[in-house]
């Protein structure tokens, strides 16, 4: 939660933010598309059947693959949403001590 009188975000700030959350989804998205276009240049160079296949097997790939992307991405902030609230400094803080680790020194090596 901010404060009340706490400054507004800029513009700039919302889209940097924006883009370090979304980068993952993106590339994950690309890499998506991506396998379907080289899929089909290499396919390209066998016979007309073979491409007939490879597009069709593309498309119901990338139909399932979309859907259950979406369902997944449409997670992400139910997720964090309900995880979000149980993590506050206080908490991290008292769930670092309670496990015996301090930031400059892990448990294992016994500072």
């Amino acid at each position: 939660m901010t404060p009340a009188n706490a400054a507004p975000i800029s513009f700039g700030a919302t889209l940097r933010g924006i883009a370090k959350q979304a980068w993952p989804v993106l590339i994950s998205q690309w890499a998506g598309i991506s396998f379907g276009v080289l899929d089909t240049a290499m396919t390209g160079h066998s016979s007309a059947s073979d491409l007939a296949a490879m597009a069709l097997s593309a498309s119901i790939y990338i139909t399932v693959f979309v859907g259950l992307m979406g369902v997944v991405h449409a997670l992400i902030p139910i997720l964090a949403q309900h995880t979000a609230p149980a993590i506050t400094t206080k908490s991290a803080a008292v769930g670092a001590k309670a496990s015996g680790w301090r930031w400059d020194c892990p448990s294992w090596a016994r500072c």
